[in-house]
């Protein structure tokens, strides 16, 4: 016979927990709680890359912004003026070299600046415009992953307590 209160007798399995589903409640605090990352994320990215600054030529980042402000508007003028004098004969050849190109500067935004005693070195983030061949649809991609060749990171030197850009922009 077999005696149920025995400890070698079979016991029977525990009841299976009830399965409910989430309530909204916690459906909506996770999809605010997403919210909140994707947002974080978000001001992150825009606190990371500012705006460029009235051109000038009080620091680095403002005469870099001149002189991508010039190449923008392919104003010959502005881009030497905040070009370094040695460096100031190539601004037709770089303006000349983008318009063969068919290739326009949009959209640039500042990213780090790192200067020590006189120079420095600003970080840019722009969108590089061409057309790749005749009669095709123009194109759009970061200036540092165009064809065209162009550097993200802008040279500075102060001259007489002016800043001014070293680094001209060759497309290849």
């Amino acid at each position: 016979m077999c005696d149920l209160d025995s400890p070698d007798a079979p016991q029977a399995a525990p009841p299976a927990p009830v399965m409910r589903p989430t309530p909204r409640r916690n459906q909506r605090q996770w999809t605010l709680l997403l919210a909140a990352l994707v947002g974080l994320l978000i001001l992150i990215r825009v606190i990371g890359n500012h705006p460029f600054p009235t051109p000038s030529h009080v620091n680095p980042a403002a005469a870099v912004a001149g002189y991508i402000t010039g190449i923008e508007h392919k104003d010959l003028s502005h881009v030497s003026s905040y070009l370094a004098p040695k460096q100031r004969s190539q601004a037709a050849d770089l303006l000349r070299a983008l318009a063969q190109q068919r290739a326009t500067i949009t959209a640039p935004t500042l990213g780090t600046v790192l200067g020590d005693r006189g120079t420095a070195t600003v970080t840019i983030s722009a969108q590089v415009c061409y057309e790749p061949g005749h009669g095709k649809q123009y194109q759009c991609s970061p200036i540092s992953q165009a064809p065209l060749g162009l550097t993200s990171v802008i040279s500075c030197v102060e001259l007489g307590g002016k800043w001014y850009a070293t680094t001209v922009l060759r497309p290849s």
